[in-house]
């Protein structure tokens, strides 16, 4: 019987197999990337070891042995694995700032990213706030940081119909559209996640985030080290654990092939992480017409404005949309569902 000890103890191994620590930055030992990591995490579960932990009670040599693996390997490996010493300092720090980690190995992780994403699901995720709000429905809202007042009005509105219809808001967190559709949702009872792509360290001290955190409405997460500054690279990661978190996203504004909503939306269509809704503005917006024309269901705001359930709003526009298929996945072969 696997005991939280266990799923502890996973947490801290994949923390040293796949974090650079903040205080080693400096430090010539490489931590494994998604691809590698991934590679070992089929080593192990085809092993005697079966679970990530067991590699932390044993040598070089016998993570060589038991894993089949080459020398320099092995050696890498058990290198990560001896950083326990810098694991407790940065597990303390994160403590005192109140956040949290979760790996794939344990059953709290959320299931949307692992359903969706399979083996692209992020092995670590950091938090702050209430991770149980990722269980609840989610529309996510995004646009662009350069939007016109009255969208970012819209956007707002959309966030106090989630408020009202008990649906969480799942955006960003970025100036502009996400922004506001958070605190659309927040300022009027509602729940909101937020995927940051900035430092989850910076990012939790802003007083008008962390109240709300502290209220439990409002989770944080991040893919990333919280100690980690922002970079165009992340921000265009998190899109699919956005989209992924989601039953239906939103998109208000986007520009034509250019951008991080841009390349989220395109991204969402192409590997269909949830059904995907589009302000229709008319063809001036030229980015909101290219995404409808491939695939984005067209919506207008004024039909949001008289719905008092916007969950329910969505939902019946998929059933009428004989075009929309319904998620497959990835055609890979699945991870094991602790792993």
């Amino acid at each position: 019987m696997t005991t939280s000890h266990d799923y502890i103890s996973d947490r801290h191994s994949i923390m040293l197999l796949t974090i650079r620590f903040d205080a080693e930055q400096n430090n010539d030992l490489k931590p494994l990337n998604l691809k590698n990591f991934n590679n070992l995490a089929r080593r192990i579960a085809s092993s005697p070891l079966s679970r990530p932990s067991k590699l932390l009670e044993l040598s070089e040599a016998e993570i060589g042995e038991q894993l089949e693996i080459d020398e320099k390997s092995a050696k890498l490996i058990a290198g990560l694995l001896s950083r326990k010493h810098s694991l407790a300092i940065e597990l303390s720090n994160l403590e005192e700032k109140g956040i949290r980690a979760i790996s794939r190995a344990e059953p709290e992780y959320p299931s949307k990213l692992l359903d969706k994403l399979k083996h692209l699901a992020p092995p670590l995720i950091f938090y702050a706030g209430d991770l149980s709000i990722l269980n609840n429905k989610a529309v996510s809202v995004v646009g662009s940081r350069k939007t016109s007042q009255s969208l970012l009005d819209q956007a707002h509105l959309l966030g106090e119909k989630c408020a009202q219809s008990g649906v969480t808001v799942v955006s960003g967190a970025a100036k502009g559209v996400d922004m506001h559709a958070m605190m659309g949702s927040l300022q009027n009872g509602g729940l909101a996640a937020g995927i940051v792509a900035d430092s989850l360290k910076s990012f939790i001290r802003k007083d008008e985030i962390s109240r709300f955190v502290r209220d439990g409405r409002l989770v944080l997460l991040s893919a990333f080290p919280p100690w980690e500054k922002f970079t165009v690279w992340r921000a265009m990661d998190r899109n699919k654990y956005i989209y992924s978190l989601s039953d239906f996203g939103i998109v208000v504004r986007s520009d034509l092939e250019k951008g991080g909503t841009w390349s989220g939306a395109t991204e969402c269509i192409e590997k269909n992480y949830c059904a995907l809704f589009v302000l229709d503005l008319g063809k001036e917006e030229r980015g909101n017409a290219k995404l409808i024309d491939m695939r984005g269901i067209p919506l207008d705001i004024d039909m949001i404005s008289r719905e008092p359930d916007i969950y329910r709003l969505l939902s019946g526009m998929i059933e009428r949309d004989s075009e929309e298929e319904p998620f497959i996945g990835q055609n890979v072969k699945q991870l094991p569902l602790w792993f």
